[in-house]
């Protein structure tokens, strides 16, 4: 894995980057989180670093950034992580209900997503932001019917 600094606040990697942990600022369930990485070659025990991904507009990883946020904000998890390089499709983070995260790529994590959908009846918003990250337009048109 090769490190390229692009400037003081972030970086490129030629490798990957693990998801080690997600940052929900609001507290609030269920919802979409920041994930936040650390290179691969890094990430033996907790690093004192790590960043959030850069999305292009093709959306696509582009570099990663210093993430500044108090560590007692960040939730680490467990392995086994999702992995990103740069060229790829980013890793969601989505908080369930019951406070469970979802991590990896949308089209990993929007079947458990989707999943979550009949619970949210009585939060209409919530249910039409994931439905249209599942990519389910029924499921979002009846939330958006049903939150006006």
């Amino acid at each position: 894995m090769a490190l390229m600094s692009n400037s003081p606040h972030h970086f490129s990697v030629f490798g990957s980057s693990k998801t080690i942990g997600y940052l929900n600022p609001t507290g609030l369930l269920p919802t979409f989180a920041l994930p936040f990485f650390a290179p691969v070659a890094s990430t033996t025990g907790l690093p004192n670093l790590v960043y959030i991904q850069h999305i292009n507009a093709s959306g696509s990883v582009e570099d990663f950034h210093i993430l500044h946020a108090p560590s007692e904000m960040q939730k680490r998890l467990k392995p086994p992580y999702a992995e990103v390089s740069i060229g790829d499709d980013p890793i969601h983070a989505v908080i369930s209900p019951a406070g469970e995260p979802a991590i990896g790529q949308q089209k990993e994590i929007a079947p458990i997503v989707k999943s979550w959908l009949p619970e949210l009846e009585r939060q209409p918003l919530t249910r039409l932001a994931f439905a249209d990250f599942c990519g389910d337009e029924d499921a979002a048109v009846r939330a958006a019917s049903d939150a006006f």
